[in-house]
């Protein structure tokens, strides 16, 4: 059973002292209701400082022509993206732009480089639990 061998875990770490009970400071954002990670912080959280930020095209299963494109700071973790998140309040639009459709917030447009063509507006809440390609050829 899972829950028994976390526990049996948890016990045999304990008796080899690796567990110990302890306090200590965890920056949050109250705003966010979620600590800030070492990296936020290390960059004085501010909006002047660059970051390795990347924009990635997640191809929906059902048009290969339609992507949504997202925006993240942690590039690292693509390997393991299972899914993206979206505001059920804010309003999202479906461009076109060369011989592709991409889907991404309205309100990011100033991020497409060239010309494009809004073709439909969207409320996010009618992306919820679309399907996408894996960006890899594997799950994990």
């Amino acid at each position: 059973d899972y829950i028994q061998s976390v526990w049996w875990a948890l016990s045999e770490m304990w008796k080899r002292d690796l567990i110990y009970k302890g306090f200590r400071v965890a920056p949050y954002c109250p705003r966010c209701s979620t600590p800030l990670s070492s990296h936020e912080l290390a960059q004085g959280y501010q909006d002047n400082v660059p970051d390795p930020s990347v924009f990635v095209r997640f191809r929906l299963k059902n048009d290969p022509n339609t992507s949504v494109l997202a925006w993240t700071t942690t590039p690292w973790t693509l390997p393991g993206n299972v899914a993206l998140a979206v505001d059920e309040d804010i309003t999202y639009v479906k461009v076109k732009q060369g011989d592709e459709h991409l889907i991404l917030a309205e309100a990011r447009l100033s991020v497409l480089d060239g010309e494009y063509t809004v073709v439909q507006t969207i409320k996010g809440s009618e992306l919820v639990g679309l399907d996408y390609e894996p960006l890899f050829p594997y799950s994990i």
